[in-house]
């Protein structure tokens, strides 16, 4: 509320008949209130015998106003992702000089509290080097970023992280929030560090090679039945 002195208002009559003169003039200004948008990503890659199958989980917690409109950042690899989220409206795609592509999702209202965006990707698994990235979340504020590698085929899945990430293990709290999405196998997560640009990592399968014996066998072990006419 602003209030402003001076004469502004016109000249009215009292009930009297007397003239009256305001000495002050008032005015009421209305914002609508910033939202407090928080987030945490968690990305978990699963390695098959025959497929990458990649699953992201963008957390939002929103405090103060609504929020209709989220944005975020992928690779071009993801650019044909399943992208879930309550509500939506409109899902919107505008690529980006870097070969990624921006992801706009309108909803049909501002939602408060907390807001989950699933994000799913598969494809087949070659011999080519893998990568795994981050999504870059443009919504408020990105408090923590994790990212996992599950092994679930019989090829051995070597992994090389680069400098923005910093390994987790099990003793860890962080690590209860990956294994939410573990479906099964070996993993290894991680975490991104603060302050990290694009963190990333990447990994390829290396195949099993079988060992042949020298020629060594187990005998299997026999055993002699015998039963009269009466089944004894």
């Amino acid at each position: 509320v602003h209030a402003n002195s001076g004469r502004r208002d016109p000249i009215r009559l009292r009930a009297d008949g007397a003239e009256h003169v305001a000495d002050y003039a008032g005015a009421v200004a209305l914002q609508a209130r910033r939202p407090d948008a928080r987030c945490h990503t968690v990305t978990n890659v699963r390695v098959t015998d025959r497929a990458i199958e990649e699953t992201t989980l963008v957390c939002f917690t929103i405090y103060n106003a609504g929020v209709q409109e989220f944005r975020f950042r992928l690779p071009a690899r993801l650019a044909d992702a399943r992208v879930s989220i309550p509500l939506l409206r409109q899902k919107r795609l505008e690529p980006l000089p870097d070969g990624g592509v921006a992801v706009i999702l309108e909803l049909q209202d501002q939602v408060m509290n907390d807001v989950r965006v699933l994000i799913e990707h598969d494809r087949l698994l070659t011999d080519q080097e893998q990568e795994g990235t981050l999504p870059a979340v443009e919504t408020g504020r990105t408090d923590r970023q994790y990212l996992a590698i599950e092994s679930a085929g019989r090829d051995e899945v070597l992994i090389e992280p680069g400098d923005g990430l910093e390994g987790l293990t099990p003793q860890q709290k962080e690590w209860g929030l990956v294994a939410a999405l573990f479906q099964g196998g070996s993993t290894q997560a991680f975490i991104a560090k603060s302050g990290a640009v694009a963190p990333r990592l990447t990994f390829r399968t290396k195949g099993r090679v079988a060992v042949e014996t020298a020629g060594a066998r187990i005998g299997l072990a026999e055993a002699l039945l015998a039963v009269d006419d009466s089944g004894a």
